[in-house]
């Protein structure tokens, strides 16, 4: 890509799923094989671009976050943006706008993935973007129950629906949202515009297919972690 990378991390939830470890630890900061789960994203990020201006978008304890990360990391230049009110992730996204100046990745504060990934969703946004093709998103075949991730059904890796909140059955042809994707900058205004009520952003994806937004699905077949209870936390 010719300039530097933006991107968002997702890291104001309290992740109240892992039960006693987040009552005074930001479960971004939690440890997956002896680092921060935040670090290997953030080392992700590095790894892919070389370089970025990461934006994180804190909540819950984000003074731990400023307190370990600092305004650099490597090669990342890093500020943030903060509310202490209980945000979902389209309202926690919006918080950043300010700070993004074209297109953008997007991570949430709880997956790791490998570098490969955010590349592949850079590069597949950069050669299909147009006027109504607003973005590249991350799928993956793994079948497991995830309420807070939509289904995607896709067409020669062309988004066609998502299903959100996601049904406890997947169909054929369904695929799970990965959560880290490459969007253009009217995404945000997409964002936020939507009613009050859609708080989560695969609600967004659903209300830009309606409007006529284009997106592409870059599926992903290599290891991933989605740390949401205690158990993500002792895989390997």
């Amino acid at each position: 890509m010719g300039k530097e990378v933006d991107a968002v991390i997702l890291a104001g939830g309290r992740g109240s799923r892992m039960g006693e470890l987040t009552d005074s630890t930001q479960k971004c900061l939690l440890p997956f094989k002896d680092r921060p789960i935040l670090l290997h994203i953030l080392d992700t990020i590095n790894g892919a671009f070389g370089s970025a201006n990461v934006v994180i978008a804190t909540g819950y304890r984000g003074e731990q976050i400023r307190e370990i990360i600092g305004e650099k990391y490597g090669n990342i230049s890093v500020n943030y943006v903060h509310s202490a009110e209980s945000l979902e992730t389209c309202r926690r996204l919006l918080l950043a706008k300010k700070l993004l100046r074209g297109p953008f990745l997007i991570s949430p504060g709880d997956v790791i993935c490998d570098p490969q990934l955010m590349r592949k969703l850079a590069e597949s946004y950069e050669k299909n973007r147009s006027d109504t093709m607003i973005g590249s998103i991350s799928i993956s075949s793994l079948h497991e129950k995830a309420p807070t991730h939509a289904l995607v059904s896709i067409s020669d890796s062309q988004v066609i629906e998502i299903t959100y909140p996601p049904t406890p059955n997947w169909a054929l042809g369904q695929f799970r949202e990965i959560g880290i994707a490459f969007y253009d900058h009217e995404f945000l205004n997409i964002a936020e515009r939507v009613p009050s009520d859609l708080k989560f952003l695969s609600q967004v994806l659903v209300e830009a297919l309606r409007q006529g937004k284009e997106f592409r699905a870059e599926r992903y077949f290599s290891n991933w972690y989605h740390f949401a209870t205690p158990e993500d936390l002792a895989k390997s």
